[in-house]
């Protein structure tokens, strides 16, 4: 049906209905590869941070808490010192029953095989005892870090007179007598000790023995009246936030309820899925419970999580750079999400964050306690609850197949060239040895034909159909673009375009010749090649012309590593007190007489050139003003109660060895309105017309920037004396 012209709408055209065809539609049999389609399924449960930037000092001392506890209820899961214990206890029983066998036995053969026995019994022995002392060195060190990390705990919390963690520790002492087990263990090991050093021939000093032995257990082993210590974990109120006044923790707790988690599932590359803002609870946890279905065209390769942590009051909400991403592996064939458990996957980042309030930050030193001597530095880190399957639809997994593998690889087995094939066939027949130096050449052209085969093989299982459909330009396009060429050359930081700061936006306004320089310093290398059929002069030239070029590039390498070099200045920011020079020169700013905003123009008098004779010519520059003139890095100092003025520049001109400058404007957006005279000398008396014509010289304007630096040494004569001096840093 066509619409009148006159209304001006557009014409309704209809076309035949299509039907509908079900994304998740999988045909094994199909032989276009375009086809098939698979469906991953990733569950994200929950993201736990095991230190954020927003971590009060208790949160840093509950996670070290957390983590000590968790470590020792592995540790006692697995009892590996009570393991080793048995069986250092029934490896000296062996020994001790074939030492009475052996003063019994009268066979040479046997008493040979029972030495055998008994050296091998000792050695067992030995490795048993050390790795036994180990294990209970590390069980009685790690009791010894959790009472010591309750303590700081506590001790934290009544410093500050509130609770913000809700972890208690409850400790189980058990006066066990163990004076029998150690008197019996310590004899043991003397005995040992002793029969060891007699082996080897080694002089006995029994008192030092025993002392060496007491030093040991005593690390290893619980000593006599010391009772055993168990712990358990609970879990305590804390104190509301109506009944905290520290305003430090008050203004923590704003910025954590303004930050929240988001996160982007990657697949091959690509962002197919993303999250919405999740907020982050006072335990520093996200309850995600999401599940994620991405539908796969091609080849699955990777399958990455990037999560991002952002403000909800910054005006910047998203970020392109994430704080962490994890990579999840895929799942094996036939695998759903029924049958697959929970993995903690763990991230980190290793940014820097510091904040005005209770939290430690993130990269940055702190101390736990003010009287600590050891400061601490902790990284943004965490782990993520997640677990990824293959879809279902129909009561079908849509994962790729045995059979679809096994009809890949067959279609690909004429993939080789006939160079390959040659290759391969030779190799069979001769059988080279990879270490003969002169088979070298004929196992690279093999590595190569490999690469090409992957190259192949993977160009083949790409499946993915909206490729084509989304190239909007092909490679060479891009490569021969004069725009990004220019970029990725000025990225490099080629000499020719290192100081390029404004790209043109458009290729047509970039000059057909402006690469023309960069080549013919590229080829120069080439060009030195070839230089023995040359000439000397010309050989020179060339030598002369590549020496020059890469001394040049050597200088502005030197100068930019020069310039990362920072000094104390630049590092710290230090408040000057203001003197009474500073102040006085701030009073007399203000009785200083203003500039006009509009000045009139003079009309200056016209001297004809014949008549300069016995007069100097005056060469007047008009200064008006400036923009966008760059600010000092520490623009935001105060002087007391005076902010400190962000730039104070002024022109400076110079013509012929002669300098002129303007006054000292304040402010990135100075304006002058001076005129500066600069005379032209010549070296006659009189000046001709013949004379002036020949100065042929440029006239050079700086801008720079008056600094007052303050060089009082002795800070008790400030009051007293006034030492400064002026500088000037050129723009």
């Amino acid at each position: 049906m066509d619409s009148i012209e006159n209304n001006g709408y557009l014409d309704i055209k209809y076309i035949s209905a299509v039907p509908f065809k079900s994304p998740y539609s999988f045909n094994n049999d199909s032989q276009d590869s375009k086809e098939i389609k698979f469906l991953l399924e990733l569950e994200i449960s929950k993201i736990q941070f095991s230190h954020h930037a927003l971590f009060s000092r208790q949160h840093v001392l509950d996670k070290r808490l957390l983590q000590l506890y968790h470590k020792y209820k592995c540790r006692q899961d697995i009892a590996r010192t009570k393991m080793l214990s048995g069986r250092l206890e029934a490896l000296r029983n062996a020994k001790d029953t074939l030492v009475k066998v052996m003063a019994e036995e009268n066979n040479k053969d046997l008493l040979e095989n029972h030495e055998n026995r008994l050296h091998r019994y000792k050695t067992e022995i030995k490795e048993t005892r050390a790795q036994r002392l180990l294990e209970g060195k590390s069980d009685r060190t790690l009791v010894s870090n959790i009472l010591e990390t309750w303590r700081d705990l506590k001790k934290l919390r009544e410093r500050q007179e509130y609770i913000v963690t809700s972890t208690k520790l409850e400790i189980i002492v058990d006066d066990h007598d163990n004076t029998e087990e150690w008197e019996t263990e310590f004899n043991r090991l003397v005995a040992e000790t002793l029969e060891e050093m007699r082996e080897k021939n080694i002089e006995t000093n029994i008192p030092k023995v025993r002392d060496q032995v007491f030093s040991i257990l005593s690390d290893s082993l619980r000593s006599p009246g010391e009772p055993i210590i168990t712990f358990i974990l609970s879990k305590i109120e804390p104190t509301p936030e109506d009944s905290i006044t520290a305003k430090d923790e008050l203004q923590r707790r704003l910025a954590l309820s303004k930050y929240s988690i988001w996160f982007d599932v990657i697949f091959n590359g690509h962002i197919v899925c993303e999250s919405t803002l999740l907020p982050i609870d006072d335990s520093f946890s996200v309850d995600v419970n999401q599940k994620f279905v991405v539908e796969i065209h091609q080849w699955p390769d990777t399958l990455s999580l990037n999560i991002h942590c952002e403000n909800l009051s910054s005006k910047n909400m998203f970020t392109k750079n994430p704080i962490a991403e994890l990579y999840i592996p895929f799942p094996m064939s036939n695998t759903t999400l029924d049958v697959v458990d929970m993995e903690n996957l763990e991230f980190s980042c290793f940014g820097n964050q510091s904040f005005q309030n209770a939290g430690v930050g993130s990269g940055v030193e702190f101390k736990v306690f003010s009287e600590d001597m050891e400061t601490q530095c902790l990284y943004t880190s965490g782990e993520v609850l997640c677990k990824a399957g293959w879809g279902t639809f129909n009561d079908k997994i849509l994962c790729p197949p045995e059979n679809y593998f096994d009809r890949i690889y067959s279609q690909n087995t004429n993939i080789l060239s006939t160079k390959a094939e040659k290759i391969l066939g030779l190799m069979n027949d001769l059988h080279p040895d990879p270490n003969d130096p002169n088979n070298v050449s004929f196992f690279e052209a093999l590595k190569n034909v490999d690469e090409e085969m992957d190259f192949k093989m993977k160009s083949k299982f790409s499946v993915n159909i909206y490729n084509k459909m989304l190239e909007f330009c092909s490679e060479e396009e891009i490569d021969s673009n004069p725009r990004l060429k220019l970029l990725k050359l000025r990225d490099r930081g080629e000499i020719e375009f290192r100081m390029a700061k404004a790209v043109p936006l458009k290729e047509w306004l970039i000059p057909k010749d402006i690469f023309n320089e960069f080549e013919n310093r590229v080829a120069t290398s080439e060009l030195a090649l070839e230089v023995a059929g040359l000439g000397p002069l010309e050989t020179s030239r060339i030598w002369g012309r590549y020496s020059v070029i890469k001394l040049y590039d050597k200088i502005l390498k030197q100068c930019k590593l020069g310039n990362r070099n920072k000094i104390t200045r630049d590092i710290i920011v230090e408040d000057t007190v203001p003197d009474i020079g500073t102040l006085g020169l701030t009073f007399m700013k203000m009785f200083q007489p203003k500039r006009p905003l509009r000045p009139k123009r003079k009309e200056r008098k016209k001297i004809p050139v014949k008549s300069l004779s016995g007069q100097e010519i005056k060469v007047v520059i008009n200064v008006m003003r400036a923009f966008e003139v760059p600010v000092r890095k520490n623009s935001d100092m105060m002087m007391g109660d005076i902010a400190m003025v962000p730039v104070q520049p002024f022109i400076e001109i110079s013509f012929k060895n002669q300098t002129s400058r303007t006054t000292t404007a304040e402010g990135s957006n100075p304006t002058w309105n001076q005129d500066l005279q600069l005379i032209v000398r010549s070296n006659s008396v009189n000046l001709c017309p013949n004379e002036v014509q020949p100065i042929d010289d440029c006239i050079h304007i700086n801008m720079y920037d008056e600094m007052v630096i303050d060089i009082l040494e002795d800070g008790r004569t400030r009051e007293t004396n006034i030492h400064q001096r002026l500088e000037r840093h050129w723009f």
